[in-house]
């Protein structure tokens, strides 16, 4: 049975949805360093939000075929070292669109109407 090797914890529904899908799912936070290597080792995908998968520790995946990553920025994987071995890095490029449509108006919002400037007069007791 393929292993999967989530590196941060998920949501229940996708992990069911993993193992629907005939995957054994390995969650590697809170393994000790012994088990993740051990984990590593076993996993033919890896699923990751913001751990380092460096080539040092991508080296320890001798199984791996994929490497998918919940976000847009791939700064902390090495996608040289996946490339060079052939391992396709996957990301969710509109995972995360609406939250950053919200986030950019309400910081304009916030700068139109110097919402910081009130906060620290409120925090200051004015």
């Amino acid at each position: 049975m393929p292993t999967v090797l989530v590196t941060e914890p998920i949501h229940a529904d996708g992990i069911a949805r993993l193992e629907a899908a005939g995957l054994r799912v390995v969650i590697g936070k809170g393994l000790s360093p012994d088990d993740f290597a051990r984990a590593l080792a076993d996993c033919d995908a890896i699923g990751c939000r913001s751990s380092d998968l460096s080539a040092k520790v991508l080296a320890r995946a001798n199984k791996l075929k994929v490497v998918a990553k919940h976000g847009v920025g791939c700064d902390n994987i090495d996608v040289d070292y996946c490339t060079r071995r052939g391992i396709p890095v996957l990301i969710t490029a509109e995972a995360n669109k609406v939250s950053v449509a919200e986030q950019t108006l309400m910081f304009m919002l916030a700068l139109a109407k110097d919402v910081t400037g009130y906060d620290r007069g409120v925090r200051d007791g004015h």
